[in-house]
């Protein structure tokens, strides 16, 4: 039996949990608890098992292999009403999972009010809507997001990604547009969020992968950075100058 001094758990336990029962008391029993990696069945991980990770004031990363698990809204509330030290979230639906995944609307408003997040990976997650990744922005704007994944989710539009800009510290996007989604101008969309950022103290990194359909799936990816972008609105102020310049000089 797994005791006090444990800080991780990671995939290995997972042959020895049977149920959320189970697991609530493996992790009542590691108050040390920093990383946990599990695969999430309906029977090992659910609201109450949830409720406990919150309890645990060292956990710094957390990710679920979603296997059809059945934490609701109200768990990841209770999770992010708790933890204290909370950096790394991740839910990963797998694909042979016979749910479209656990994750809706509802709980990206609950990871939303979260402001100490620093990374959130979300994959696979067929029942979110673009109210649920509004609702993920306007939640995260003065947050401490600075690294965020969503691959395989189907409601990413240019405009949602322009509005990415209100994320203060965020500095690396990473993304993946399966088949079948909105048309995206990943171009436009990209230097538009460059324009509008609030804080440009930092680099920020744009990756974007889009999925063609077919039998044989090919994903074309493509990265911007910050940093190497010349905004449209610096190019207008640079001819602004350049046309004072010129008058200036020659003026008798």
């Amino acid at each position: 039996m797994v005791q006090g001094s444990l800080t991780t758990i990671g995939s290995s336990t997972d042959t020895t949990i049977k149920s959320g029962e189970f697991m609530c008391i493996i992790v009542r029993s590691c108050p040390l608890l920093e990383s946990v990696s599990l695969p999430a069945t309906p029977h090992t991980m659910d609201d109450t098992v949830f409720t406990e990770l919150g309890n645990r004031r060292y956990l710094r990363s957390l990710c679920i292999q979603d296997d059809g698990c059945l934490v609701t809204p109200r768990g990841f509330s209770e999770l992010f009403k708790s933890t204290t030290s909370l950096e790394h979230f991740a839910i990963i639906t797998t694909k042979n999972a016979l749910t479209p995944g656990m994750i809706t609307d509802d709980h990206l408003t609950a990871i939303s009010t979260y402001q100490k997040l620093k990374r959130l990976n979300i994959t696979n997650a067929k029942q979110l809507t673009r109210k649920g990744l509004n609702m993920l922005v306007t939640g995260m704007r003065n947050s401490n997001l600075e690294h965020l994944r969503l691959h395989n989710i189907r409601c990413i539009t240019s405009t949602w990604i322009e509005d990415l800009a209100s994320i203060r510290k965020l500095a690396v996007l990473d993304l993946n547009i399966p088949p079948g989604s909105p048309h995206l101008d990943r171009t436009s969309a990209v230097h538009s969020l460059f324009d509008k950022r609030v804080d440009r103290a930092h680099t920020l990194c744009v990756k974007i992968a889009m999925a063609a359909g077919g039998i044989w799936p090919v994903s074309d990816s493509v990265m911007f950075f910050s940093d190497s972008y010349k905004s449209s609105m610096a190019n207008q102020m640079l001819a602004l100058m350049n046309s004072f310049q010129h008058r200036y000089n020659m003026a008798p």
